[in-house]
């Protein structure tokens, strides 16, 4: 692990900084930085995987 400070470059995602070169899909590993992402559950996923990965749930009561 490397410290992010105020003069190291980060992406902002998910209320989580991330190295560039650590931001990846969360499935599938493709580097995300560059690229259009969707966060699922707190996690990074690129389009291809995003879909997969949510869970349908009642936002109300968050069951199934």
């Amino acid at each position: 692990r490397r410290a992010i400070d105020s003069e190291t470059q980060a992406v902002v995602a998910a209320d989580k900084r991330w190295h560039p070169e650590c931001f990846k899909c969360a499935q599938c590993q493709v580097g995300l930085a560059d690229q259009e992402f969707f966060v699922v559950a707190g996690q990074p996923f690129c389009r291809a995987h995003a879909k997969g990965a949510q869970q349908l749930t009642c936002r109300k009561c968050g069951k199934s």
